[in-house]
């Protein structure tokens, strides 16, 4: 059975269009399952202003109600017709929110299929076993697992780890022979964070085409 979706999935987000999700624990009708107690008391989707586009809770649980009603064939061409209109060719997710442990599967199968038409994606979440199955796909599939230490991180990959107090973000890859920082990245919500200390932002680029196409960031 599917949903009649009305309106848009993807909004404007870090200059590409973004899947955004109610953000918050489960049970106060958030997606935010895995997050840490730090991550949900500074969690910057509560304090950024996004680009141009605002998008409210009801817009991102209209979102999310698509997810959970309608078949990964539905979403994924609602997503790749959203993506062609505004030709766009990167999706990223989760500009808010994230996935539910019961939504994992569902969410992969989307992704893969979205992969294989040829967009570009990335995105952070703290599901660890989507970020795992999203390491099969293709090389411009670019998931990143946040973490709170990678001192204790066991696996491969790449990952994001958030520094609350500088306000910013680092990528980090994990291989075979060593543990290094890629770069930081930013948005309207580290500005923010900057301004209500009274201090300039450091010039911390959010910006997915660029990063895309000039293979920086996730994608370097």
């Amino acid at each position: 059975m599917n949903f009649e979706m009305k309106g848009r999935l993807l909004y404007n987000f870090a200059n590409v269009m973004g899947i955004m999700f109610p953000s918050g624990k489960l049970e106060n009708g958030g997606t935010c399952e895995f997050a840490s107690r730090t991550c949900l008391k500074e969690c910057c989707a509560t304090a950024c202003v996004s680009n141009k586009q605002i998008v409210g809770h009801t817009n991102k649980k209209k979102t999310y109600d698509a997810f959970l009603l309608n078949s990964v064939e539905i979403i994924t061409q609602k997503i790749s017709n959203e993506l062609r209109e505004n030709n766009c060719t990167v999706l990223t997710w989760f500009g808010c929110g994230d996935c539910p442990s019961f939504l994992t599967e569902k969410y992969f199968n989307i992704v893969k299929q979205i992969d294989e038409l040829g967009f570009a994606q990335t995105g952070f979440t703290r599901n660890r076993k989507l970020w795992q199955l999203c390491k099969t796909l293709s090389a411009t599939t670019k998931v990143i697992l946040s973490i709170e230490d990678v001192k204790k991180e066991t696996e491969k990959g790449m990952f994001s780890i958030a520094d609350y107090e500088k306000g910013s973000v680092s990528i980090v890859i994990i291989n075979k022979k060593r543990t290094a920082i890629l770069c930081n990245c930013g948005s309207d919500y580290y500005e923010n964070h900057w301004r209500l200390k009274n201090k300039s932002a450091p010039k911390l680029k959010f910006d997915c085409r660029f990063c895309y196409d000039n293979k920086k960031g996730c994608f370097s």
